[in-house]
C-alpha cells in the first residue's frame, strides 16, 4: 500500500494532462524532446503511425473493440488483440483458438468494467464499491467502502454524477 502513493499518482495524472492539454493548445511546433523515444507501451507509436501512413501493414498489439473477433467474449467488449495497421485504419486479426481458461479470466474483467461504467452513468457509489470488491483488489468490505468515500471526494469536481 505504500508503495504507490494514490495521492501522489493523482497529482502526476494531473500534471500530464495539464502539460498535454498546453502543447495541444499551443500554436507552435511540438518541442523536439517531444519526439524522443520514451520507454513503456506508448514507444510503437511512431511505427503505428508509420504503418498507417503509408499503408504498411504492420501488424501491432492495439485496444480495439471486439466485434466478433473472440466469439466466446462480448461483442462490444474492448480488448488488446492483434490488428492489422493500414491506411483505413485497423483491421484486428481474428483468433479462432482463444483458449477457454482465458476466456473465463478476461470475462470477469470485463464484467467489472462494465458495473464500473454503469456505476459512473447512475452515479451510484454502491456500484462502484461492488466492482472494486468483486477485482479483489480489497480484503474487506469495510476498506472497500472506504475506498470508495475517499476517491470519490477527492475527485469530486470530475464526478458530477456521484
Amino acid at each position: 500500500m505504500d508503495v504507490f502513493s494514490f495521492e501522489r499518482t493523482i497529482q502526476q495524472g494531473d500534471e500530464d494532462y495539464a502539460q498535454t492539454e498546453e502543447l495541444a493548445r499551443s500554436k507552435g511546433p511540438l518541442p523536439v524532446e517531444f519526439w524522443h523515444k520514451i520507454e513503456g507501451e506508448h514507444e510503437q507509436l511512431m511505427s503505428i503511425i508509420n504503418s498507417i501512413l503509408h499503408d504498411r501493414r504492420q501488424v501491432f498489439n492495439v485496444n480495439i473493440p471486439n466485434n466478433g473477433n473472440l466469439s466466446s467474449l462480448p461483442w462490444d467488449a474492448v480488448l488488446e488483440m492483434p490488428a492489422v495497421a493500414t491506411a483505413h485504419g485497423f483491421v484486428p486479426l481474428r483468433v479462432d483458438d482463444f483458449p477457454s481458461m482465458f476466456t473465463a479470466m478476461l470475462s470477469k474483467h470485463i464484467g467489472i468494467a462494465e458495473i464500473t461504467v454503469r456505476a459512473a452513468l447512475e452515479g451510484s457509489a454502491a456500484l462502484f464499491e461492488e466492482a472494486l470488491w468483486q477485482g479483489g483488489y480489497m480484503d474487506s468490505r469495510a476498506k472497500t467502502s472506504g475506498m470508495v468515500d475517499k476517491l470519490l471526494k477527492a475527485q469530486k469536481e470530475h464526478n458530477t454524477r456521484f
